[in-house]
């Protein structure tokens, strides 16, 4: 059976980005597992949390709520500190990230791509050990990076293969779902926004490329090549 791999930095980024198609394959069956390297130690706080340890155990909650929430099969949650993930040593996040593949037995891995949508250096250091790991494992596998189309494009002035979808996954029957992961990290005021704005415009679909093996084509809709069941 295939398995999925996501490699992300923060929590609540596997909510703003594959909660649809997370949601959608696990409820086919196909095991999905969640790397996430910081515990979002430095984002928003508001009384009476006081420090970033205190939010980084908030955060781990609202992350593991919504792993219960999108059907994801195992979490693994690492300490590095949030905003520094890009000062880490790199050959220490390729070796989380290779244990977590071996281990998992993923054959798909979803990451983001080398703009790390944002720009944010947390997620361009996930997706550096990511590509690292990847090329490290001597079995074929896919990557996926995260991929968006339209006005947020333009937004954050994207180029490359993140504004170059492949592959277009309907999350119609899930886009609740996605709601109630992304509502579990109502501490961070972008969720909260992010979810608002899920609301009004109710997007059927997520958007992705593959880098691995390059994809032929663009008209993809299904991560594995078979039909939807």
């Amino acid at each position: 059976m295939p398995a999925i791999l996501c490699i992300f930095a923060h929590p609540d980024d596997e909510s703003f980005g594959p909660a649809g198609t997370i949601a959608r394959y696990a409820a086919q069956g196909v095991p999905v597992h969640l790397l996430t390297y910081t515990r979002g130690q430095r984002g928003v706080r508001h009384d009476p949390i006081d420090s970033p340890e205190a939010l980084g155990s908030l955060r781990e909650y609202e992350l593991r709520a919504a792993v219960r929430v999108l059907g994801i099969a195992s979490l693994t949650l690492l300490d590095y500190m949030d905003g520094e993930l890009d000062q880490a040593g790199g050959g220490e996040l390729v070796a989380h990230a290779v244990e977590a593949i071996e281990r998992t037995g993923a054959d798909t891995i979803i990451t983001f791509g080398p703009l790390g949508i944002t720009r944010h250096g947390d997620h361009i250091a996930a997706h550096r050990a990511a590509m690292a790991a990847a090329a490290q494992v001597e079995r074929e596998l896919q990557v996926y990076y995260m991929a968006i189309e339209g006005p947020f494009a333009e937004q954050f002035k994207l180029e490359g293969p993140e504004i170059d979808v492949t592959h277009r996954i309907d999350i119609a029957d899930f886009f609740e779902t996605k709601l109630a992961a992304l509502a579990c990290h109502s501490s961070q005021q972008d969720s909260r926004e992010f979810f608002l704005m899920l609301t009004k415009e109710r997007p059927a679909v997520e958007w992705y490329h593959r880098a691995v093996p390059p994809a032929d084509g663009s008209g993809a809709t299904d991560l594995f090549g078979y039909a939807s069941r």
